[in-house]
């Protein structure tokens, strides 16, 4: 179980205020475009309060437009297992399949892909490429969490890749079981195309390398829970969906940065103390 500080539950609980009225909105408009952001200005904490109640815009947002932030992704080549045995390409992977995960236990489950955070094929980005030992690698953006075993305190826990060192032990799956292994080299790698799936698990095991699905925020269980409001209406969707209609798997209907993390990263400067974000 993930543990919470007062602190972060207050700033999930102003995040799901202002991401349940845009998942109201996607879902009635149909349109994964829009989203509600703050209005930003030099003058903000001055009119915090205005801001929460009055300064929220309906944007359009360009399907092929890019927003100036670092974001968490992985390389279309990198793979992972789905439920059915396969190998998978990100850049093959579609919403609806089940791949490797990690639960909040540790323990290594497949959970389902419910959405494309990032996900552009043309876009090149400069990657943290991480080589363990026993010859497991993972190629990911600077700023998504990977996590990382505390040898000395016997635990887990999430950093920003490229704040991972030589020595450090990130966690390997070996045989369903997520093992940690020394890190030998790390190394920067331009590449082209970007992807970014969420599972319900809000953890996926890429490259047999366990990573969390977010970037940018310094707390898996903050990250984890601001996505709530979007899982609890996906699962309440698919109750009304027909027992005996099968699952679709699909691609997003538009490519880039899906209009939910959208609002999340237009809004994290607002309401995530500054220390927890990455810069």
């Amino acid at each position: 179980m993930y543990q919470m500080s007062v602190q972060d539950i207050t700033v999930c609980l102003f995040i799901y205020l202002v991401t349940l009225c845009n998942q109201l909105i996607g879902i009635y408009t149909q349109n994964d475009q829009f989203c509600f952001f703050f209005v930003r200005d030099k003058t903000w904490k001055q009119s915090l309060f205005l801001k929460l109640i009055g300064n929220f815009v309906f944007y359009p947002f360009s399907d092929s437009s890019q927003s100036n932030h670092a974001s968490g992704c992985f390389t279309g080549d990198s793979t992972v297992q789905t439920s059915t045995g396969e190998t998978r390409k990100l850049s093959e992977l579609q919403i609806g399949e089940q791949v490797l995960s990690v639960d909040s236990s540790g323990n290594t489950v497949y959970s389902e892909v419910i959405m494309f955070m990032d996900r552009d094929t043309h876009q090149s980005r400069e990657f943290v490429h991480i080589e363990a030992d026993g010859g497991a690698h993972l190629t990911v953006t600077p700023a998504h969490l990977v996590m990382v075993w505390q040898k000395n305190e016997g635990k887990s826990l999430y950093l920003f890749a490229d704040r991972i060192q030589e020595g450090d032990y990130i966690l390997v799956n070996i045989n369903s079981t997520i093992e940690p292994r020394k890190v030998l080299r790390i190394s920067a790698k331009l590449s082209q195309g970007v992807y970014a799936p969420l599972t319900r698990e809000g953890t996926i095991v890429v490259d047999s390398i366990a990573a969390s699905c977010y970037a940018l925020i310094d707390s898996q269980s903050v990250a984890h829970l601001s996505f709530l409001p979007y899982r609890a209406v996906q699962k309440i969707m698919n109750l009304f969906r027909s027992s005996s209609q099968s699952r679709n798997l699909s691609l997003p209907r538009h490519g880039g940065i899906n209009w939910y993390a959208k609002t999340l990263y237009a809004i994290k400067d607002f309401v995530i103390p500054n220390d927890w974000l990455y810069h």
